[in-house]
């Protein structure tokens, strides 16, 4: 999808899936969407190597958004998002040097 259909989406979404991109995850949370989190997996030959999985496990970790390891779990997360909706907002730095840093310090 190119970055401007993108961008257009997740604006006016109330909820945005994604797979555990950090651009994408971050795109979402700072237009302040409710977020569902589905990490491309190495297993499944969907990347190279499980990184996807950190991230995501770091972001629901910290409260930001709901991690989804099995396609059979969307349906109760979107749910859930609805009923309890996540209210703390991302407040990372624009700066993806910066944003890297600070999880690192983490």
């Amino acid at each position: 999808m190119p970055a401007d259909k993108y961008d257009h989406a997740v604006n006016n979404a109330s909820l945005v899936i994604t797979h555990g991109g950090t651009g994408a995850i971050i795109k979402a949370l700072k237009a302040h969407k409710q977020v569902v989190a589905i990490p491309r997996r190495e297993k499944y030959g969907e990347h190279s190597d499980d990184h996807q999985l950190q991230i995501v496990d770091f972001f629901s970790g910290n409260g930001y958004v709901i991690k989804v390891d099995d396609v059979s779990e969307l349906e109760g997360s979107i749910q859930s998002l609805f009923e309890n909706p996540i209210k703390k907002r991302f407040k990372g730095k624009g700066n993806i040097i910066e944003i890297i840093d600070d999880f690192i310090k983490i």
